[in-house]
């Protein structure tokens, strides 16, 4: 076993037997380069195949206790790659649907108008429900994720602020939205609870 592979090994097991999110940036910084051009073989598009290499990572990083037993770290990834293109197409879709609604959401506030009261505490919910989900966040997520949706900094930019590089700021960000979709799935009873409420008031 040469230098290289004892390196990426330490970093794998810290970045899965102790939560090491620097060894884990370090290892995204070490194969991003391969694995985008390995991922451009079946995109076409550079876009989609930097979409899948951050999303194989991202997926690493949620399930690192699980890959304390992968030998060859290389293959996995390889192979991650492969499983993740089929799923390429699916996000597409549900990203140009949730871009439609947020277009659809930002014209009606460009026309003002009175919120029914129900209406007010119901948007005053979700709010907090978002809120409290960023406040979840890892602190470098919710610098990026700050910077990036509320002062709408790019992300180089944010990668020069952040003093790293644009790739782990994409990192971050897509960990970041990903975090939001989770922990908004897990509060989803709060919101049910929030319009029966209404419901029944009104």
């Amino acid at each position: 076993m040469d230098h290289q592979e004892v390196y990426v090994k330490q970093l794998w097991s810290d970045a899965a037997t102790k939560s090491d999110a620097n060894a884990f940036g370090q290892l995204f910084e070490l194969y991003f380069p391969k694995l985008l051009i390995f991922a451009l073989k079946y995109t076409r598009e550079r876009c989609q195949a930097e979409d899948v290499v951050q999303q194989v990572f991202l997926k690493c990083w949620e399930k690192r206790n699980s890959l304390t037993a992968v030998d060859n770290i290389e293959a996995y990834l390889y192979k991650s790659i492969k499983n993740e293109v089929t799923d390429l197409l699916r996000r597409q879709v549900l990203h140009s649907k949730y871009q439609q609604q947020t277009a659809a959401q930002q014209q009606n506030l460009e026309q003002p108008r009175a919120l029914p009261n129900h209406e007010l505490k119901l948007r005053l919910g979700r709010e907090e429900i978002l809120s409290a989900a960023i406040n979840d966040l890892s602190p470098q997520q919710k610098r990026v994720y700050q910077l990036s949706k509320e002062r709408g900094w790019s992300y180089a930019r944010i990668a020069q602020e952040m003093e790293v590089s644009t790739h782990t700021v994409k990192w971050h960000a897509s960990a970041a939205l990903q975090s939001l979709s989770h922990f908004l799935k897990n509060h989803e009873n709060d919101l049910f609870v929030l319009i029966f409420g209404l419901f029944l008031f009104f």
